[in-house]
């Protein structure tokens, strides 16, 4: 019996060492497996917050840059009104320049006739805009939208907030000059309200006359804001995953990637949370 527990103690001394490192060999593997997880698990919460952090900067820069691209629009709108009433007269003075070098010896009547012609169905700026004439004394050469108004004489005419603006036109031709005014008048649709207007006078000095044109500011400022939801409108449609969308105040969408929401008023629109 001595014998067999002595064997057992050596089986003991002899095995014991080998399973102590075994076990111990296990632990460590645990550990190094749990600390690695716990590591990997980091790391994934790092680049997952890198990564919407960066996602958040993003938006937040294409927000800002469509900010700012509305803003200056905006500020902008009544000088590129200006530019482009002043470009439509400048186009219009050529035409009435070239009719001049062609038949001014058919005297001034057949020219002025002529002129009148070639300038009354223009129109522009989604068909509000046209070009008149007026001469120095205040009468109606050209008025396609009232003709009844021609060979008249308007040059004590004002505005309803007092402005006689045909004797600006007046002075513009004496002064062999061109520029820009601003008025208040009814609109063709609109007798009962008045809008600003601006307007830009040419002089053509061989006819003693100013060709002019203008545009109510807000119709302007009307076509410049749908360009704005046009644009991004269009950008949006380009691409589905990232896009911006412009909500008014009261919650309705003016532009978004889905076209169904434009118009409509989604203030108590939730997410599945609540």
């Amino acid at each position: 019996m001595f014998r067999n527990n002595e064997k057992k103690l050596l089986n003991f001394i002899k095995y014991s060492p080998l399973v102590f490192v075994s076990i111990l060999a296990i632990l460590i593997n645990i550990l190094i497996y749990w600390q690695n997880e716990i590591y990997f698990n980091k790391e994934i919460e790092k680049v997952k917050t890198n990564f919407e952090e960066t996602q958040k900067l993003l938006v937040e820069n294409e927000v800002n840059l469509a900010y700012n691209d509305i803003i200056n629009q905006k500020n902008s709108i009544e000088e590129n009104l200006k530019n482009e009433i002043k470009t439509r007269v400048y186009e219009a003075y050529a035409i009435v320049e070239n009719i001049y070098k062609q038949h001014k010896h058919e005297g001034e009547q057949r020219v002025i006739q002529i002129i009148k012609n070639a300038l009354r169905n223009i129109r522009f700026n989604d068909n509000r805009g046209y070009f008149f004439i007026d001469n120095v004394d205040g009468i109606k050469i050209l008025q396609p939208i009232n003709p009844e108004f021609e060979g008249k004489n308007f040059l004590n005419f004002k505005d309803p907030l007092g402005y006689e603006f045909v004797k600006t036109i007046s002075q513009t031709i004496q002064q062999n000059s061109e520029r820009y005014d601003e008025y208040y008048w009814y609109k063709p649709n609109d007798k009962t309200n008045i809008y600003k207007k601006i307007s830009f006078y040419k002089t053509f000095k061989p006819l003693n006359f100013v060709i002019g044109a203008g545009e109510y500011l807000d119709d302007f400022t009307l076509k410049v804001q749908n360009a704005i939801l046009n644009k991004y409108i269009n950008d949006s449609s380009n691409n589905k995953n990232n896009y911006l969308f412009i909500v008014k105040y009261d919650g309705t969408y003016l532009s978004h990637v889905k076209k169904e929401y434009i118009g409509k008023n989604r203030l108590e629109l939730s997410d599945k949370n609540g």
